[in-house]
């Protein structure tokens, strides 16, 4: 299944994760990670304009690289209009066009909708092929399934942020023909923390998260893998944005998504559910 996986690329940018000791990825890398993914097939990249230098370091590498076309994925600027936050990532990206470009909250949607008419006469399908927004709540998942002109959605979804949270939502808005990416696959490297580095204000994720551990102690599996297939193997997910910090982390991913996990080990994660979803919410750490 690593032809859904989308690479994230905030780490050529920036420090980023909660789980993140090394800091940031140099250039070379992250030209190393884009070589390894578009040479395995994970040919679709998540960026934004807001990740400090990440467009630039994949134009850079798209620029030396003619004729590995990747499917790009950036967001609007919330500094400046909707139209000229396209044409700089495009500038910064060395390409003409790509494949979406998000809202980077249901907020800046929100405040910025009244522009899409516009945006979508001038550039869609001349230097942009879809338009979403990526979003945190099932009711915001709800309003923009109202919107013809929205085409993806990108939503938070893993073991935590589960099935069991999603499943109506997501359904409702695959059903209005919309595409649906998920992020947070790990939580920001939560899983993969040991118990007690985990912070305290996160502490009762503690034990839903040893459960998890418990299935995967039961059936022989990394936590990772787990983590990894709960998402893929969602029939309604199109697409998995996952980040890494380096090749090695890439090629064990890809791995993970290409090894399929029997649906019964799911079960007991399926009927995990948070009542706290601020919990889940990396951006209220």
């Amino acid at each position: 299944m690593s032809n859904k996986l989308i690479l994230g690329t905030v780490q050529f940018g920036l420090a980023y994760g909660v789980n993140n000791s090394a800091g940031q990825v140099t250039t070379e890398q992250s030209s190393a990670i884009l070589e390894h993914a578009y040479n395995n097939g994970v040919t679709s990249l998540d960026t934004a304009s807001s990740y400090g230098d990440s467009e630039l370091v994949i134009g850079n590498y798209i620029d030396k690289n003619p004729g590995k076309n990747f499917n790009i994925i950036t967001k609007f600027s919330n500094r400046i209009d909707c139209g000229l936050s396209l044409e700089t990532s495009l500038q910064r990206l060395r390409s003409h066009k790509i494949s979406s470009i998000l809202f980077h909250s249901f907020l800046h949607y929100a405040e910025n909708k009244h522009e899409l008419d516009y945006f979508i006469r001038k550039y869609k399908d001349v230097n942009v092929e879809t338009i979403g927004v990526s979003v945190y709540t099932n009711e915001e998942l709800a309003q923009l399934g109202q919107d013809d002109r929205i085409n993806v959605v990108q939503l938070p979804f893993n073991i935590l942020d589960n099935h069991a949270l999603r499943s109506e939502a997501v359904l409702e808005l695959k059903s209005r023909g919309k595409t649906i990416h998920t992020r947070s696959a790990f939580l920001q490297g939560l899983f993969f923390m040991d118990a007690e580095k985990i912070p305290e204000k996160l502490s009762p994720l503690k034990e839903p998260i040893n459960l998890v551990k418990q299935v995967c102690n039961e059936h022989r599996l990394n936590i990772g893998h787990l983590a990894l297939q709960y998402v893929l193997q969602k029939s309604y997910i199109d697409g998995v944005l996952i980040g890494v910090d380096s090749v090695t982390q890439l090629k064990q991913n890809i791995e993970w998504s290409e090894v399929t996990i029997p649906q019964e080990v799911f079960r007991i994660i399926d009927t995990i559910l948070i009542e706290d979803l601020n919990l889940l919410n990396p951006s209220t750490w």
